[in-house]
């Protein structure tokens, strides 16, 4: 992998204060993040068609520093800067994906059911903050890894509204992570039918 002029903005833009406890390992994620913005939504192998950078790649995200939350956290931050600092109008989106992994035995304990229950995988509930007017990203403001565990069939209403792994909560769980408004800002949340619950309009009130 080969730096260029790009490398060190595209890091320090989009995770300025991350901090992996080595400045090699620093270095490599710039480089990694660089080649992963230059062809988004290729799958890795394509990203490094080379053995040994694929390689390098892979001990990186080994790495226990180098992890979900580490990560996330440092991109967070630049983002809800950015945010406080636009005196306009912001879009919250907030919506889930499924991310399958069926197949993948290595990984089989952490997973969950997803679509119609015979893939493997996790629910990504996620929110990504964007300027109606320009249409600007600024980012994604939170992203919550959600292992499905379906409720016994024969479990009561009431005991399935508590428990602390039910879905619909994810929605809860974004706002939390990002936090209240600042004054003298609008940040309109947009979301679909799922979150037309009590506890999210509650949340936001």
């Amino acid at each position: 992998m080969t730096a260029n002029k790009d490398l060190t903005s595209i890091s320090a833009t989009l995770f300025p204060c991350l901090e992996l406890g080595d400045i090699r390992r620093n270095r490599r994620f710039s480089q990694v993040a660089q080649a992963l913005a230059e062809k988004p939504g290729v799958s890795l192998p394509e990203v490094f068609p080379n053995p040994s950078h694929y390689n390098a790649c892979m001990n990186l995200f080994d790495a226990e520093e180098c992890n979900h939350e580490n990560i996330l956290g440092a991109h967070q931050e630049a983002v809800l800067n950015r945010m406080e600092a636009h005196a306009g109008p912001i879009l919250l989106l907030h919506d889930g994906t499924c991310m399958d992994f069926s197949g993948h035995t290595s990984l089989e304990d952490e997973l969950g059911p997803i679509g119609n229950g015979g893939g493997r995988g996790w629910v990504a509930h996620q929110t990504i903050a964007v300027d109606p007017s320009s249409r600007m990203v600024f980012g994604l403001i939170s992203q919550i890894l959600h292992v499905r565990k379906p409720a016994p069939k024969k479990m009561a209403l009431a005991a399935r509204r508590a428990r602390e792994n039910r879905e619909s909560r994810l929605w809860i769980k974004g706002l939390d992570a990002i936090g209240p408004t600042p004054e003298n800002r609008q940040w309109i949340d947009v979301a679909d039918r799922g979150a037309d619950i009590f506890e999210f309009l509650q949340t936001l009130q």
